[in-house]
C-alpha cells in the first residue's frame, strides 16, 4: 500500500519547478492621464434626464427553467430561451420526465450553444468528447467558444487540446495565453498547467521561479498536484495540513 501511494505522489511530481531565485526588476509606470480644463463657471450645466434610467447590463427578465419542470422547460425552449433548452437537453440526456433522447438532446445543445449559452457549449463539448467517433476539431471548436463565452472549465480542456494539436495544429502559446486568463480568475488546475509549460518552455519561455509561483498559486486555490510540487521546495503545504 505505502508503495502504491509513493508512485501515485511521483507521478504528480512530474513537471514540478526546480528552485531558481529570480528578481524581476521593478517597472516605473509613467502617468500619462491628461488634466482636463476646468469649464468655465458662466458654462450652463447639463440637463439631466428626468425619471428612471436603464441599467447598463439589463437584469434578465426571467430565470432558466428548474430542471424539474419539464413543461416550463418545452414552454421556454420553443419561445427561444437558450438556457431553458440546456436544461430540456439535460431531462432528454437523464431519461427525467421524458424519453432518453440522445440525438434531441445534442441538437438541444448545439442550437443553445450556437445561440451564445457557455453552458450549452459545454455540455456540447462533454458529449462530444465522450463519443465512440469523436471528431477532435469540432469539439475543439466548441470548447473555445464555450471559453470565449466565459466558461473557465472549457478554456482548461481547449488549452490542453491546443498543446496537443487534438484537432487542429499545436499552438502552446494560444494555450498560454488561454491558461493565464482563467489561472487569474481562480482556476487552480489552469495555473498547475501553465506551470508545466513554464518549465517546458512551451508557448513561453522557459522560467522555473514563475513556475514555482503558479505552483503555489495553483496550492492556495486548492489544487493539490500543486501543493505536492511547491512543497518540495518547503514554500507551501497542502490545505489540509
Amino acid at each position: 500500500m505505502r508503495s502504491g501511494l509513493l508512485a501515485a505522489s511521483a507521478s504528480l511530481l512530474i513537471g514540478c519547478a526546480t528552485t531558481v531565485t529570480k528578481t524581476e526588476p521593478a517597472v516605473s509606470v509613467p502617468l500619462t492621464t491628461a488634466i482636463e480644463p476646468v469649464p468655465s463657471s458662466t458654462a450652463s450645466p447639463p440637463l439631466l434626464p428626468s425619471g428612471p434610467q436603464p441599467l447598463a447590463h439589463a437584469l434578465p427578465e426571467r430565470l432558466a427553467c428548474a430542471e424539474t419542470d419539464l413543461v416550463g422547460c418545452i414552454e421556454g425552449c420553443d419561445a427561444g430561451e437558450r438556457e431553458d433548452c440546456v436544461s430540456l437537453a439535460k431531462l432528454y440526456t437523464t431519461g427525467r420526465w421524458v424519453t432518453v433522447d440522445a440525438k434531441r438532446a445534442q441538437s438541444l445543445l448545439r442550437g443553445a450553444c450556437d445561440a451564445g449559452s457557455a453552458r450549452g457549449c459545454l455540455m456540447l463539448a462533454e458529449r462530444l468528447q465522450r463519443a465512440p467517433t469523436r471528431d477532435e476539431t469540432e469539439t475543439t471548436d466548441v470548447l473555445l467558444r464555450a471559453c470565449d463565452l466565459g466558461a473557465n472549465r472549457a478554456c482548461l480542456e481547449a488549452a490542453r487540446a491546443l498543446v496537443d494539436g487534438r484537432g487542429r495544429r499545436a499552438d502552446a502559446g494560444r494555450a498560454a495565453r488561454l491558461l493565464e486568463g482563467v489561472c487569474d480568475r481562480g482556476l487552480g488546475e489552469a495555473c498547475f498547467e501553465l506551470a508545466r509549460l513554464c518549465i517546458r518552455g512551451e508557448g513561453v519561455p522557459p522560467d522555473d521561479a514563475r513556475a514555482l509561483s503558479l505552483e503555489s498559486k495553483a496550492c492556495s486555490l486548492g489544487y493539490e498536484a500543486g501543493c505536492l510540487c511547491a512543497a518540495r521546495h518547503a514554500k507551501t503545504t497542502a490545505p489540509r495540513n
